[in-house]
């Protein structure tokens, strides 16, 4: 079992001087955790680092098996306080409190989602800020494109001051919510094939993000 070694920096550094630091345990222990064994209702066909889809369009995530059911050709992306995100291969999303799909130009990989701000990760390693008010983006970026990767893709985070965006190519992007502009750049993994950003949590004040190697 791969160990991974975990970047942590302070928030509370994010807008002065700021450092980071690779974490590397020394000891490791596995866990038998005693899980009630299901039986799903269908094959799963796609798996993400918030949940998976089965083949007849239910979603698997942390709350179990749902009964919710996805539109014919989406897949599961994410879950925002109870609204399912799901996205299919020709740039739509569905936004399943108000039953919206908004199409864009690339696949939707990553998404989550605060007041009227749609935070979006894309296959082509682009990502922004959509406001569903005014249907335009706020932020665009565009990154070199990244070609394999592992599909526990992290998911973006909007936080109350900057929005943290996991890339494809083992970064993690600060975008400051007033300006929309990104204000810097964490680099966890650049050296590895399969570099994409698979974990992205915030403790506190602390930034825990990886890849499958770092």
């Amino acid at each position: 079992m791969k160990s991974l070694i975990y970047l942590i920096l302070a928030i509370f550094l994010f807008q002065g001087c700021s450092s980071k630091q690779y974490y590397n345990p020394k000891d490791t222990k596995s866990f038998d955790l005693k899980k009630e064994i299901i039986t799903l209702p269908s094959y799963i066909k796609s798996i993400n680092s918030a949940g998976a889809t089965t083949r007849d369009n239910r979603i698997i995530n942390d709350f179990g098996v749902s009964e919710f059911q996805l539109s014919n050709g989406f897949e599961y992306i994410n879950t925002v306080d109870k609204m399912i995100i799901s996205a299919d291969k020709s740039g739509n999303i569905n936004l399943s409190d108000t039953n919206t799909t908004i199409n864009f130009s690339s696949n939707v990989i990553g998404a989550t989602r605060k007041e009227n701000l749609l935070a979006l990760v894309f296959s082509d390693n682009s990502f922004g800020i959509y406001d569903l008010s005014e249907k335009k983006f706020r932020l665009k970026e565009y990154l070199e494109n990244s070609f394999i990767n592992d599909t526990k893709f992290a998911m973006p985070i909007i936080l109350n001051k900057i929005t943290l965006f996991p890339t494809l190519d083992g970064k993690i992007a600060i975008v400051d919510n007033e300006t929309y502009k990104v204000t810097r750049t964490l680099s966890i993994d650049l050296q590895n094939e399969v570099k994409n950003v698979i974990l992205l949590k915030t403790i506190g004040d602390t930034l825990v993000g990886a890849s499958d190697n770092k």
